[in-house]
Protein backbone atom coordinates (compact mmCIF):
# COMPACT_ATOMS: atom_id res chain seq x y z
CA UNK A 1 0.00 0.00 0.00
CA UNK A 2 1.39 3.27 -0.92
CA UNK A 3 0.93 6.29 1.72
CA UNK A 4 0.56 9.55 0.34
CA UNK A 5 3.85 11.96 1.56
CA UNK A 6 3.06 15.13 3.09
CA UNK A 7 5.68 17.84 3.24
CA UNK A 8 5.94 19.90 6.96
CA UNK A 9 6.31 23.76 6.11
CA UNK A 10 9.58 24.86 6.70
CA UNK A 11 9.73 28.66 8.03
CA UNK A 12 12.48 30.90 8.13
CA UNK A 13 12.19 33.32 11.34
CA UNK A 14 15.62 34.58 10.97
CA UNK A 15 13.74 38.03 9.94
CA UNK A 16 11.61 38.00 13.18
CA UNK A 17 14.69 37.68 14.92
CA UNK A 18 16.73 40.32 14.08
CA UNK A 19 13.83 42.46 14.02
CA UNK A 20 13.41 43.06 10.38
CA UNK A 21 9.69 44.16 9.92
CA UNK A 22 9.74 42.25 6.33
CA UNK A 23 11.04 39.28 7.73
CA UNK A 24 8.45 39.50 10.65
CA UNK A 25 5.62 39.83 8.70
CA UNK A 26 6.71 36.70 6.10
CA UNK A 27 7.44 34.53 9.03
CA UNK A 28 4.33 35.70 10.72
CA UNK A 29 2.21 35.02 7.95
CA UNK A 30 3.86 31.85 7.40
CA UNK A 31 3.38 30.60 10.65
CA UNK A 32 -0.45 31.15 10.42
CA UNK A 33 -0.85 29.85 7.08
CA UNK A 34 0.86 26.73 8.43
CA UNK A 35 -1.29 26.22 11.57
CA UNK A 36 -4.12 27.19 9.97
CA UNK A 37 -3.35 23.96 6.57
CA UNK A 38 -1.13 21.91 8.45
CA UNK A 39 -0.67 22.38 11.98
CA UNK A 40 2.41 21.20 11.89
CA UNK A 41 5.81 23.23 11.05
CA UNK A 42 9.67 23.19 11.41
CA UNK A 43 11.65 26.09 11.73
CA UNK A 44 15.10 27.72 10.37
CA UNK A 45 17.02 30.56 10.94
CA UNK A 46 16.59 30.04 14.80
CA UNK A 47 19.60 30.57 17.01
CA UNK A 48 20.38 26.85 17.69
CA UNK A 49 23.15 26.21 15.39
CA UNK A 50 23.98 22.79 13.30
CA UNK A 51 27.15 22.69 15.11
CA UNK A 52 25.24 22.83 18.69
CA UNK A 53 22.20 19.94 17.59
CA UNK A 54 25.08 17.88 16.62
CA UNK A 55 26.91 18.25 20.14
CA UNK A 56 23.58 17.22 21.55
CA UNK A 57 23.06 14.65 19.49
CA UNK A 58 26.31 12.94 20.08
CA UNK A 59 25.95 13.79 24.02
CA UNK A 60 22.40 11.82 23.44
CA UNK A 61 24.22 9.41 21.73
CA UNK A 62 27.11 8.27 24.09
CA UNK A 63 24.15 8.50 27.05
CA UNK A 64 22.15 6.02 25.40
CA UNK A 65 25.77 3.96 24.50
CA UNK A 66 26.51 3.72 28.68
CA UNK A 67 26.09 -0.26 29.78
CA UNK A 68 22.28 -0.86 31.21
CA UNK A 69 22.62 -0.63 34.85
CA UNK A 70 24.23 2.84 34.73
CA UNK A 71 21.48 4.52 32.82
CA UNK A 72 19.00 2.97 35.05
CA UNK A 73 20.39 4.40 38.11
CA UNK A 74 19.25 7.32 37.14
CA UNK A 75 15.39 5.90 36.22
CA UNK A 76 12.82 7.90 37.02
CA UNK A 77 10.43 6.78 39.96
CA UNK A 78 6.77 7.26 39.27
CA UNK A 79 6.48 8.13 42.69
CA UNK A 80 8.85 11.02 43.21
CA UNK A 81 10.12 12.19 39.54
CA UNK A 82 9.08 12.85 35.99
CA UNK A 83 13.15 13.44 35.31
CA UNK A 84 15.62 10.71 34.54
CA UNK A 85 15.89 7.73 32.47
CA UNK A 86 12.94 5.53 30.90
CA UNK A 87 13.64 1.67 30.11
CA UNK A 88 12.50 0.20 27.12
CA UNK A 89 9.14 -1.45 27.51
CA UNK A 90 8.07 1.38 30.43
CA UNK A 91 5.23 3.14 27.84
CA UNK A 92 2.66 1.17 25.99
CA UNK A 93 1.34 1.16 22.26
CA UNK A 94 -2.32 0.93 21.51
CA UNK A 95 -3.06 -2.48 22.04
CA UNK A 96 -0.61 -3.00 24.85
CA UNK A 97 2.19 -3.53 22.61
CA UNK A 98 5.84 -2.51 24.94
CA UNK A 99 7.11 0.95 22.98
CA UNK A 100 10.91 -0.03 21.96
CA UNK A 101 12.17 3.41 22.62
CA UNK A 102 14.65 4.55 25.57
CA UNK A 103 14.41 8.21 26.89
CA UNK A 104 15.91 10.60 29.36
CA UNK A 105 13.73 13.29 30.64
CA UNK A 106 15.69 16.50 32.07
CA UNK A 107 14.58 20.43 32.97
CA UNK A 108 15.60 23.85 34.45
CA UNK A 109 17.24 23.06 37.22
CA UNK A 110 15.68 26.30 38.85
CA UNK A 111 12.23 24.56 38.77
CA UNK A 112 13.83 21.28 40.68
CA UNK A 113 11.94 22.26 43.73
CA UNK A 114 8.56 23.25 42.24
CA UNK A 115 5.00 21.46 43.15
CA UNK A 116 4.82 19.85 39.55
CA UNK A 117 8.55 19.93 38.69
CA UNK A 118 7.93 15.68 40.77
CA UNK A 119 12.40 16.18 41.67
CA UNK A 120 15.45 17.16 40.60
CA UNK A 121 17.40 16.45 37.30
CA UNK A 122 19.21 13.00 37.47
CA UNK A 123 22.76 12.95 35.37
CA UNK A 124 25.02 10.62 35.00
CA UNK A 125 28.68 11.36 36.29
CA UNK A 126 31.22 13.13 34.49
CA UNK A 127 33.37 9.99 34.46
CA UNK A 128 30.52 8.11 32.63
CA UNK A 129 29.47 11.04 29.90
CA UNK A 130 31.75 13.74 29.75
CA UNK A 131 30.50 17.31 29.00
CA UNK A 132 26.65 15.57 29.16
CA UNK A 133 25.10 17.61 31.77
CA UNK A 134 26.27 20.89 30.25
CA UNK A 135 25.62 19.90 26.53
CA UNK A 136 21.89 19.22 27.55
CA UNK A 137 21.37 21.90 30.12
CA UNK A 138 22.78 24.25 26.93
CA UNK A 139 20.34 22.79 24.69
CA UNK A 140 17.08 23.25 26.99
CA UNK A 141 18.05 27.07 27.76
CA UNK A 142 17.99 27.81 24.04
CA UNK A 143 15.25 26.32 23.19
CA UNK A 144 13.08 27.86 25.70
CA UNK A 145 14.63 30.94 24.41
CA UNK A 146 13.44 29.62 21.14
CA UNK A 147 9.72 28.61 22.49
CA UNK A 148 9.14 32.08 23.53
CA UNK A 149 10.16 33.07 20.61
CA UNK A 150 7.68 31.20 18.58
CA UNK A 151 4.98 31.91 20.67
CA UNK A 152 5.63 35.74 20.13
CA UNK A 153 5.32 34.72 16.42
CA UNK A 154 2.18 32.79 17.25
CA UNK A 155 0.29 35.99 19.33
CA UNK A 156 1.11 38.45 16.14
CA UNK A 157 -0.22 35.58 13.85
CA UNK A 158 -3.72 35.60 15.73
CA UNK A 159 -3.56 39.34 15.66
CA UNK A 160 -2.61 39.80 19.66
CA UNK A 161 0.29 41.71 21.22
CA UNK A 162 3.81 40.33 20.79
CA UNK A 163 3.90 39.09 24.50
CA UNK A 164 0.15 38.02 24.89
CA UNK A 165 1.12 34.92 25.93
CA UNK A 166 5.07 34.91 27.55
CA UNK A 167 3.04 36.04 30.57
CA UNK A 168 2.56 32.08 30.75
CA UNK A 169 6.29 31.65 30.35
CA UNK A 170 7.59 33.73 33.31
CA UNK A 171 8.74 32.89 36.66
CA UNK A 172 6.93 29.82 38.66
CA UNK A 173 4.57 29.71 35.95
CA UNK A 174 5.81 27.32 33.89
CA UNK A 175 7.73 24.36 34.55
CA UNK A 176 9.05 22.48 30.95
CA UNK A 177 10.92 18.93 30.20
CA UNK A 178 13.12 17.86 27.41
CA UNK A 179 13.06 14.66 26.68
CA UNK A 180 15.62 12.52 24.20
CA UNK A 181 14.38 9.14 22.70
CA UNK A 182 16.67 6.18 20.98
CA UNK A 183 14.09 4.16 19.07
CA UNK A 184 15.49 0.20 19.49
CA UNK A 185 16.20 -2.46 16.85
CA UNK A 186 12.27 -3.74 15.69
CA UNK A 187 10.31 -0.51 17.13
CA UNK A 188 9.16 -0.06 14.09
CA UNK A 189 7.64 -3.37 13.51
CA UNK A 190 6.26 -3.16 17.10
CA UNK A 191 4.18 0.25 16.12
CA UNK A 192 2.93 -1.47 13.22
CA UNK A 193 1.04 -4.03 15.42
CA UNK A 194 -0.89 -1.06 17.06
CA UNK A 195 -4.29 -0.53 16.44
CA UNK A 196 -5.59 1.97 13.47
CA UNK A 197 -8.22 3.78 13.91
CA UNK A 198 -10.06 5.91 10.76
CA UNK A 199 -10.15 8.64 13.23
CA UNK A 200 -7.35 8.26 15.11
CA UNK A 201 -3.80 9.50 14.36
CA UNK A 202 -0.44 7.80 13.91
CA UNK A 203 2.81 6.56 15.73
CA UNK A 204 5.48 7.66 13.63
CA UNK A 205 8.77 6.40 14.90
CA UNK A 206 11.96 8.30 14.09
CA UNK A 207 15.71 6.95 13.86
CA UNK A 208 16.99 10.18 15.09
CA UNK A 209 18.08 10.22 19.36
Amino acid sequence: MVHPTTVIPTIDISGFLSGDPQGTSSAVAAVRDAAVSHGFFQVTGHSISSAQRERFFAAVRHFFALPQPAKEALAKDPATSTRGYEPPGVQRLEGGVPDRKEGFVWGSEGTAAHPMASGPNKWPGEADCAGFREEMARFFDDGILLARALLRILALSLGLPTDRFIALMQGDKVVATCRAHRYLPGAATAACRTTWKPEGSARIPTGRP
